[in-house]
C-alpha cells in the first residue's frame, strides 16, 4: 500500500505556535497559583512560608497577566 502526500487545510506555524505559547502561559500560572495556595494552607497548620507568600502572590498575579 502506498500513501499519497496531499496538501491540507491543518493549522499554519504561526497558529501553532501561538497554542503551544498559549498552553505554556497557562501551566506557568498554574503551577504559581497551586504553590501559593499550598503555602497558604501549610501557613494555616503552621508550618507553611509567611516570608515566601507575598513573592508568590506577585508570581501568581504576573502570570495571570500573561495568560
Amino acid at each position: 500500500m502506498s500513501f499519497k502526500v496531499i496538501d491540507g487545510d491543518g493549522p499554519g506555524r504561526e497558529e501553532s505556535d501561538r497554542k503551544q505559547d498559549q498552553q505554556f502561559s497557562r501551566d506557568e500560572f498554574l503551577w504559581a497559583i497551586r504553590d501559593c495556595a499550598a503555602n497558604m494552607l501549610r501557613i494555616i497548620r503552621g508550618a507553611g512560608k509567611p516570608y515566601e507568600l507575598m513573592r508568590q502572590m506577585q508570581m501568581a498575579l504576573s502570570t495571570s497577566a500573561k495568560f
